[in-house]
């Protein structure tokens, strides 16, 4: 589990699946902002399996709507119990790429 920046207290499992990009913490009250490595790691588990139904589609005997209900089924798993793990935070805002700040 991600801990404060400051003080290193743990973040609790319920702030981690809500609006994660800024968390307060409940220790210390500093204000901890998502790192650019932790929102790589968030959208990574997406994307490869955005491929994984795009590439294998045609070659599985499965609906349109199975893979769709696939996707969401696996993003919902992947939100609630891998996500939680996947989450840095630092001192200030980062941006995905550097430049955009």
């Amino acid at each position: 589990m991600p801990t404060c920046w400051k003080c290193e207290a743990a973040m609790s499992w319920r702030q981690c699946i809500g609006l994660y990009h800024r968390i307060d913490c409940s220790t210390c009250g500093t204000r901890n902002y998502l790192s650019s490595k932790a929102q790589w790691n968030i959208g990574t588990p997406y994307i490869i399996v955005l491929i994984f139904q795009t590439v294998l589609h045609p070659f599985l005997d499965i609906s349109f709507t199975s893979g769709l209900l696939f996707i969401a089924v696996y993003a919902v798993l992947i939100h609630l119990f891998i996500q939680p793990f996947l989450l840095e935070y630092k001192e200030d805002k980062q941006y995905l790429i550097d430049g955009f700040n």
